[in-house]
């Protein structure tokens, strides 16, 4: 992903990307991440799709069995002594995404999956057959979400933890 490898970053647990088996369902994910960029200018954050900014997302199925994608935007904001004092690793060299805190408040991104209907075979697609509600996450200090669900020692980058939301699926 955009020259990873050259700065020794592994975004991934294993060193290849998957992809679905289904093309459908690839589409329909590259759909949502454009959906989530979309969905956070809409909110006045401006997103970017890429190795700093928004690419993955984090599966999960809440124990009554409901599909989530908790999405991460702003992952990897540039080094700097003033403004974002925190160093993240190799992933974080040559970042061009300056740290913005209005953006950090709405980098968590929660997309929940439902079916459309009771029969899911009578639907020639994957979007007809499932409806999908796509929420920007607003973890600013002082809001329940910050004071809930950020995890403790991570509040500068209000990070979200998709094992708060049922069992962990994919990365």
């Amino acid at each position: 992903v955009e020259d990873a490898f050259g700065q020794k970053c592994q975004i991934a647990r294993s060193t290849t990307g998957q992809r679905f088996f289904s093309r459908a369902v690839n589409q329909y994910f590259a759909r949502l991440f454009l959906a989530a960029v979309e969905a956070s200018r809409q909110r006045g954050v401006d997103l970017s799709l890429s190795r700093f900014d928004l690419f993955h997302g984090h599966l999960f199925v809440t124990p009554d069995g409901v599909l989530g994608l908790l999405l991460h935007a702003q992952e990897y904001p540039a080094w700097n002594a003033e403004t974002f004092p925190v160093p993240l690793g190799f992933c974080q060299a040559d970042s061009s995404l300056q740290f913005n805190a209005t953006r950090m408040d709405a980098r968590n991104m929660l997309w929940v999956l439902s079916p459309a209907c009771e029969d899911p075979h009578s639907f020639p697609s994957l979007s007809a057959r499932f409806t999908g509600v796509l929420s920007v996450l607003d973890c600013s200090a002082g809001s329940l979400l910050y004071e809930k669900m950020v995890m403790d020692g991570l509040q500068i980058v209000r990070t979200v933890n998709e094992a708060d939301f049922g069992y962990i699926l994919a990365d």
